[in-house]
């Protein structure tokens, strides 16, 4: 569950993520323009400004009023749905994440370094700079990209993430039971049930760094780290002081 945050940790994967919607949006609006006699962008959308906003963005790289998480109002993308024959909300908003998912994971995973909540979980990792991180990912492009023996690829979870879904390990009575958990149940005017909108993306972004991205990478890479980690929180011990100190042979 994602908690409000005025700030935004991640600029860098939130602008690679906006600019993924607004090129696809600019897109759509030129088709539709194509086929109107006098396309205008009211009949798009009534507040102009606003969409405006949205076409420029991946050009301009600026949000009216330096408000990150409104790029795209749910109301905004429900009527892109209705009026530039986009699929559904979904769509609107990440589109096909297979497009962009290694400049997604590159950015993300050296921004986070860069975070102090995350800090102490990359002392002596070895994906400190674009090299290492594109080298990981090369290494285990098929678990990334594919689903296969160990589960559900990263890809597959990160599009789960963007319909607003995430598994974790709940207590279910006496025992934990992996369940279907919701990224953003914070209720605001532009948060819906069924996907994932801009309103709280960083938070979002935490959800899935720590319920996804962190758990993939240690049981992937990190055998070494993994058996580490079962011993010092069997004690009792802070996790995240412990030193990750090689990435292992795939």
């Amino acid at each position: 569950m994602v908690k409000v945050v005025k700030e935004n940790p991640y600029p860098k994967t939130t602008q690679l993520i906006y600019s993924q919607a607004s090129k696809r949006i600019d897109e759509k609006y030129n088709e539709w323009a194509k086929h109107q006699q006098r396309p205008a962008k009211v009949d798009v959308y009534s507040d102009t400004k606003l969409l405006t906003n949205v076409l420029d963005y991946h050009k301009t790289k600026e949000i009216a009023n330096g408000n990150y998480s409104k790029l795209v109002s749910l109301k905004l993308a429900k009527a892109l749905v209705t009026n530039l024959d986009f699929n559904d909300l979904n769509e609107v908003y990440w589109g096909n994440p297979k497009i962009y998912f290694k400049d997604f994971f590159v950015t993300l995973l050296l921004e986070m370094q860069k975070s102090e909540n995350y800090i102490d979980y990359f002392w002596d990792i070895p994906l400190s700079t674009d090299e290492d991180i594109e080298t990981f990912y090369q290494n285990f492009e098929d678990e990334i990209l594919s689903d296969g023996e160990r589960g559900q690829s990263l890809l597959s979870c990160f599009i789960d993430f963007t319909y607003n879904i995430h598994e974790s390990m709940e207590p279910v009575g006496d025992i934990f039971k992996l369940q279907n958990m919701k990224v953003d149940e914070s209720n605001l005017k532009n948060v819906s049930s069924e996907i994932l909108t801009f309103e709280n993306l960083p938070s979002s972004l935490d959800v899935f760094i720590k319920e996804i991205l962190l758990p993939f990478i240690w049981n992937i890479g990190f055998d070494d780290f993994n058996e580490r980690l079962e011993q010092e929180a069997g004690k009792g011990h802070d996790i995240r002081k412990i030193k990750i100190k090689k990435i292992t042979d795939k």
